[in-house]
């Protein structure tokens, strides 16, 4: 909803004071907030809103976001069950082993010229992974499209390993938008994962760049808290199937992300009135890079998106 201010109203919307830098724990956050004369502030007391692409500092600092530096992709296995993957793991496993065109996909990770020396029928032909492994081939690319498609095309890929799948992957742009007391700001993802008779139950998000993440960090991590904070201001309460966290798929150039977003108890009555406590916080947890080229970072990618996927489809059940 737009929302329209008399001339000069916001004029120091945008101001920021001190230094900026995304804090890495609670503590730096204060710090942050303290310096910039933003504590004791909320959402609600800004007068303008930058767009999930455009978020100003001010309006970063009181999404109150920490994020501390990623953990090596790797580290999902010890953390999986914190996410509630634990449950489903050992099947995601089990779907990715028996799948004859995904084990001839991770033959050609490393070197996927070789897809250019087969052809449909002929022994180590990848079936349906080879659509995936020509996008990924041509990442890191001039236009974020192609990053866009290789993430998407890869994740419908193992949408298709579960059987009876009662959600789909699709790249339309989900938007979401958050309202506050004075302004609104809308976020427009890359695509995500969305229960099929009802495509506003989002269940996870997609946000890609054309380019490596440390090439644009905080941007692109003010822009994946926007849309996090977006989503939770517009979320279904039965959407908490991960242990409280919401998931971002991102990829970014040639390397993927797994972006985890956990917001405190207090939190949701942040977003809604701007009250908030010494714990209200959005705590952000990454693994990776997954390296698309390299067969072990791929083929536990494959393992946990799979595994994502399969505790989408067992929360439904039960419902």
């Amino acid at each position: 909803m737009s929302l329209f201010k008399r001339k000069g109203e916001d004029k120091d919307a945008d101001s920021f004071r001190g230094s900026f830098s995304i804090p890495a724990s609670r503590s730096e956050w204060v710090r942050l907030a303290t310096q910039s004369r933003l504590i004791g502030k909320s959402l609600h007391d800004l007068v303008k809103l930058g767009s999930g692409s455009k978020v100003t500092k001010k309006q970063f600092v009181l999404f109150r976001a920490v994020w501390p530096r990623p953990e090596k992709f790797s580290h999902i296995l010890n953390d999986k069950a914190k996410y509630h993957l634990n449950e489903v793991w050992d099947d995601a496993e089990q779907l990715v082993a028996k799948s004859v065109e995904i084990q001839n996909y991770f033959s050609l990770v490393e070197s996927p010229d070789g897809l250019g020396a087969l052809a449909e029928g002929q022994p180590g032909w990848p079936g349906s992974w080879a659509l995936v492994l020509k996008w990924q081939k041509r990442c890191p690319p001039n236009d974020e499209a192609v990053t866009n498609v290789a993430l998407i095309t890869f994740l419908d890929a193992v949408s298709n390993l579960i059987p009876q799948a009662n959600f789909e992957v699709t790249i339309v742009r989900v938007a979401f938008e958050a309202t506050f007391k004075t302004c609104s700001y809308k976020a427009l993802t890359d695509g995500g994962i969305w229960i099929k008779d009802d495509i506003d139950d989002v269940r996870a998000i997609a946000e890609v760049k054309k380019g490596p993440r440390r090439d644009n960090s905080d941007r692109i991590r003010m822009q994946e808290t926007a849309e996090i904070v977006g989503w939770l201001k517009s979320a279904k309460p039965w959407n908490n199937v991960f242990g409280g966290y919401k998931i971002l798929f991102a990829q970014d150039g040639h390397q993927a992300w797994l972006v985890f977003g956990k917001p405190t108890t207090s939190y949701p009555a942040y977003l809604a009135g701007g009250t908030h406590t010494h714990d209200t916080f959005l705590d952000m947890t990454t693994y990776g890079p997954f390296k698309l080229s390299v067969r072990e970072h791929i083929k536990t990618l494959c393992v946990l998106s799979a595994a994502v996927m399969l505790r989408i489809k067992r929360a439904l059940q039960v419902q």
